[in-house]
């Protein structure tokens, strides 16, 4: 049975977050950064509330609140968009390329047929 596809960008971009997310060390760093901003937040509200400093209070306090609600959101933003930026910079000659793929009850053969 063989079955031709184009690899997109879209592809490789898929590949790569995908890569990305499973990699439980990337995952680790993803989550301390995440935690460490909201520690500061926290740290930085409290500082500002003991100083007795009322408009620097709530500033922190918005800003820690708004980063707990959307900082995961703005992190997984943030990793795509340089996913996407790597994979134009480095995949430029591999994008749009025809792939046949044959499955056999033994193996799977791979042809590159856009050269």
């Amino acid at each position: 049975m063989k079955h031709t596809i184009t690899l997109t960008e879209k592809d490789y971009l898929t590949y790569q977050l995908y890569e990305y997310s499973t990699n439980p060390l990337r995952t680790f760093k993803r989550k301390r950064d995440y935690l460490v901003l909201v520690v500061f937040g926290v740290v930085f509200t409290l500082a500002s509330y003991s100083s007795s400093d009322q408009v620097v209070f709530y500033v922190t306090a918005f800003l820690t609140a708004i980063w707990i609600l959307f900082g995961k959101n703005y992190l997984r933003w943030r990793y795509k968009k340089h996913f996407a930026k790597h994979v134009k910079n480095t995949y430029k000659d591999a994008l749009e390329r025809k792939v046949q793929i044959e499955i056999m009850a033994i193996r799977s053969v791979l042809y590159d047929i856009s050269r």
